[in-house]
């Protein structure tokens, strides 16, 4: 079997991906240094940088069905992937889907990382650590990529192992 402008391993290679894996995606999901790839149309895909960079890819899928069921495979992707998708009839059925995927490096940060970064200040650390430690509810929020889920995994790990915690 052969395809314009493919030689057999690629075909093979191309063909495996689509299949089994995620097709286009499947690189940038297992990419070093990508934060999040937003797919907002099956035409029109973006990759996030580690750095902050925006890459507006000219790769896309082939159909609105195709971004769908690729998308669909992808929901039983392993825990450091987070992935909210909206499909018809929340957008239209020529955009096919609209998915917003978050690689989540898991970060051992401590609070001298936060505030060498600018996050917050030790102070506002301090007492984020005490509404916590002696019961007032804290509501963590801010946009993708902030820094939302590693700012409260910090945080849990000031609370004495004797407190019980909801989220």
């Amino acid at each position: 079997i052969a395809v314009k402008g493919y030689s057999g391993d690629q075909l093979v290679d191309a063909l495996y991906t689509e299949m089994a894996e995620f097709g286009l995606l499947t690189k940038y999901i297992f990419g070093t240094g990508i934060e999040e790839i937003n797919v907002n149309s099956w035409r029109d895909i973006e990759v996030l940088y580690a750095n902050g960079e925006t890459v507006k890819l000219e790769e896309h899928f082939d159909s609105p069905e195709h971004a769908v069921n690729v998308i669909r495979r992808m929901l039983h992707l392993s825990k450091n992937i987070r992935i909210a998708v909206l499909k018809t009839p929340l957008v239209d059925e020529d955009v096919g889907v609209t998915a917003s995927i978050r690689i989540v490096n898991p970060q051992n940060m401590q609070k001298e990382d936060f505030v060498k970064g600018g996050t917050a200040t030790g102070p506002m650390l301090d007492f984020l650590a005490a509404c916590l430690r002696y019961g007032v509810s804290v509501c963590v929020a801010g946009a993708t990529g902030s820094g939302k889920t590693t700012v409260a995994g910090w945080l849990l790990t000031t609370i004495p192992d004797n407190k019980r915690i909801f989220t």
